[in-house]
C-alpha cells in the first residue's frame, strides 16, 4: 500500500494510513428543536468538523455534518467509508479510543 510506505519513509510509522481530528466552527444558533445539540463543551454554538489527513498533510476526508456536542469518536464511528484494511492503523488522540 503506497500510503503505508509514505508514512514509513517520512515518519517511521509503517502501518499508518491517516490522522483524524476535529475542530469547532462557530455558527449562528439554529432555530430547530434539539438545537442544544449544537452547544459544545465550551458553551458555544458550533459544528464539530472532522478532517482526516494523509502523510502529505492533505485532507482525505472532511465531515461537517455534526453538531458541536457530538464527540469526535462518534463522528468517526458513523463514517461508513473508513477502510478496514488489515495491518493498518489510524493515528488519533485519546478522544477516539482504541478499536480493532
Amino acid at each position: 500500500m503506497e500510503e503505508k510506505a509514505l508514512w514509513q519513509s517520512k515518519y517511521r510509522f509503517p502501518t499508518a494510513i491517516g490522522v483524524p481530528d476535529c475542530t469547532f466552527r462557530v455558527i449562528e444558533k439554529p432555530e430547530l428543536r434539539g438545537d442544544d445539540e449544537y452547544v459544545n463543551r465550551n458553551g458555544n454554538t458550533t459544528l464539530n468538523v472532522q478532517v482526516t489527513c494523509d502523510a502529505k498533510g492533505l485532507f482525505t476526508i472532511i465531515d461537517v455534518s455534526c453538531p458541536g456536542a457530538v464527540y469526535d469518536a462518534r463522528i468517526w464511528k458513523n463514517r461508513e467509508t473508513v477502510s478496514r484494511t488489515r495491518n493498518t492503523v489510524i493515528i488519533a488522540d485519546d478522544g477516539y479510543g482504541i478499536e480493532p
